[in-house]
């Protein structure tokens, strides 16, 4: 009797339990917010009949897996920020999107952006509304056809807690006005409260993690920024792919990709697509200007991405795409860089972070590189290279097009060369630390530009170029010589490399083009003797057998060619050195071809 009492009440409390639960909340897969809505309410369910009407109290919700949140169109929230809590993940997403039809729903802080607060970096409640959007240890989120506007950042992403976190998907968003960050005093970070740390200057997109944390999955697409200080940066992700977006009008830098890969044991996808970034650094930064910024990077492709207007007024650089250090195995391919005040292109190692590691492995291939370095400051500025530390990258460069603003400007500025501004490719020590092969330098008006240094290859007859000596009267070809970098001849005295050419004992040494076109043609160049050469040098121009030009050099004396003629397909050219004792020229002809 006990036990079948007490199985009887249990029953009846098990179907009391049941009638009561229905009365409990039933948790949504979907909440609505808007602003506008006359039954919005915030003690409401949250419902499309029955919308909550502010972010805070979005703020205030944990949401799973699978959920979504929606904000109304044609609904603006000005004076808020939301945070959004709970994690998903690049399988199972938390959704930020929008309902109803009209523009998109707009999240801006402040009015306008002439309202932004003053900026005070040793107080962060001073500053008022710091985040537009807010993820902090959450992560799974997919931000989808928002407008983010008047804000000092806008999606903000902070992960303070160790581990990885899987998955930020942003997508159509259109995000502008994001300044006012405190700057002031930076770059010293210690001057300002830990809060503000976080970034150096207010941006679009920006992912913040402490060394060893990762977040994985990570992907933007066709959003438009514009009036940031910095549009996109994303630190310390794997698995990231950023396509079709369009920045313009940043204040201090441009799209930045930091730790991204970096020593990632697998095979982890990244890649830069379809974009643009234009009118970069008009308010200048400390530490330069870049409209493309790589740090820490493996593992990564930036593939039909135009960049140009690129400035740095009162700062450093200016250049088109920044491989700033510790970059590994990217490439830049099928882009267009173009009108940047500095050079198209910086290798760079940082020697603040770097820990004198250099870039490895890092190429431009099939690119168009027009009309950069063209600053206006009194200064010199290369067309395509800016190049420190880098001289046995190990990458390509190949299939370019560089078309330099005038025949004046220098083709790279490579600091470990002398002089550093040159026609010479990096690696010129050991040409096979870059492979080096099919780039084409033009003037604006479609000319092609022939350097001797420029076309100089490990390949007889690369780039149209042939390397040979003459010896009582017969021709041979040298041989390269790996090590060296360099073509030999019958003797070790017998070379010829990027830009000098060595004879001795009476045997010639020769440097042969051969005109791919019919045309006319101008030949310029310089000659004189190399530092350490004291005997005397004959230098001649041929066109086949015929002569054009014959000068000698010897001691301080310097001779200048400048000639005109029409050629044919097959025509050679050959720039020849004699001298009865060794002797060694600096002689790097330029041919501008039709």
């Amino acid at each position: 009797m006990k036990l079948s009492l007490w199985f009887s009440l249990l029953v009846v409390a098990l179907l009391c339990g049941c009638e009561g639960s229905k009365d409990e909340p039933v948790t949504q897969n979907t909440y609505y917010i808007s602003s506008s809505d006359p039954n919005a309410d915030d003690n409401g369910p949250g419902t499309v009949e029955e919308p909550w009407r502010t972010l805070s109290r979005a703020s205030s919700q944990t949401f799973l897996p699978g959920q979504s949140v929606m904000l109304k169109r044609g609904d603006t929230w000005v004076g808020e920020t939301l945070y959004l809590r709970g994690s998903g993940t690049s399988a199972n997403w938390i959704t930020l999107s929008a309902y109803g039809t009209g523009e998109r729903p707009v999240i801006s802080p402040y009015a306008s952006p002439e309202a932004i607060s003053a900026s005070y970096p040793d107080d962060a409640a001073k500053n008022g509304l710091l985040y537009a959007i807010k993820l902090e240890s959450t992560a799974g989120w997919r931000i989808i056809g928002l407008e983010i506007a008047n804000s000092k950042s806008g999606i903000v992403y902070v992960n303070g807690d160790e581990g990885v976190r899987d998955g930020l998907w942003v997508e159509d968003c259109y995000i502008h006005d994001i300044t006012n960050w405190p700057l002031t005093p930076y770059p010293a970070a210690e001057n300002r409260v830990p809060e503000l740390v976080i970034m150096p200057y207010s941006v679009g997109i920006f992912t913040f993690l402490n060394s060893g944390e990762r977040l994985q999955n990570v992907t933007i697409r066709n959003c438009t920024f514009e009036r940031t200080d910095a549009p996109l940066e994303i630190r310390h992700a794997d698995h990231v792919e950023v396509d079709s977006i369009t920045a313009t009008d940043s204040y201090r830098e441009g799209v930045i990709f930091t730790g991204i890969n970096y020593d990632h044991a697998g095979q982890p996808k990244g890649s830069f697509t379809n974009s643009q970034i234009l009118r970069t650094g008009s308010h200048g930064m400390t530490w330069g200007t870049a409209g493309l910024a790589l740090n820490a990077v493996h593992q990564f492709t930036v593939d039909n991405v135009e960049i140009a207007y690129t400035v740095s007024p009162d700062s450093p650089d200016g250049v088109g795409i920044d491989y700033e250090g510790l970059n590994k195995d990217v490439t830049v391919q099928n882009s267009y860089i173009h009108d940047n005040d500095d050079e198209a292109v910086m290798y760079y190692r940082n020697p603040q972070w770097s820990n004198g590691i250099e870039n490895v492995n890092t190429s431009l291939i099939n690119n168009r590189f027009v009309n950069n370095g063209i600053k206006q400051d009194g200064k010199l500025h290369a067309a395509f290279l800016v190049h420190a530390n880098n001289l046995d990258n190990g990458g390509t460069l190949s299939g370019n097009t560089i078309v330099l603003k005038d025949l004046q400007q220098p083709l790279n500025m490579i600091a470990e060369m002398t002089p550093q501004f040159n026609e010479y490719w990096p690696g010129r020590i050991n040409q096979e630390s870059y492979h080096i092969q099919d780039n084409r330098i033009q003037l604006s008006d479609g000319r092609t530009v022939n350097d001797a240094s420029a076309g100089y290859s490990n390949i007889q007859g690369g780039n149209g170029w042939h390397y040979e000596q003459v010896k009582e009267g017969i021709r041979s070809a040298m041989s390269w010589d790996r090590g060296s970098g360099q073509w030999k001849g019958a003797t070790g005295k017998i070379v010829i490399s990027d830009h000098e050419m060595q004879t001795a004992g009476g045997i010639d040494a020769l440097r042969e083009w051969i005109s791919p076109i019919e045309g006319e043609i101008t030949i310029t160049g310089k000659v004189q003797l190399s530092a350490g050469s004291t005997a005397s040098a004959q230098v001649s121009i041929l066109k086949n057998n015929d002569m054009l030009w014959d000068e000698a050099v010897k001691g301080s004396k310097k001779a200048q060619h400048e000639l005109s003629l029409s050629v044919k397909a097959g025509d050679v050219i050959s720039f020849v050195i004699r001298a009865a004792d060794e002797a060694a020229v600096d002689w790097n002809p330029r041919l501008v071809t039709p």
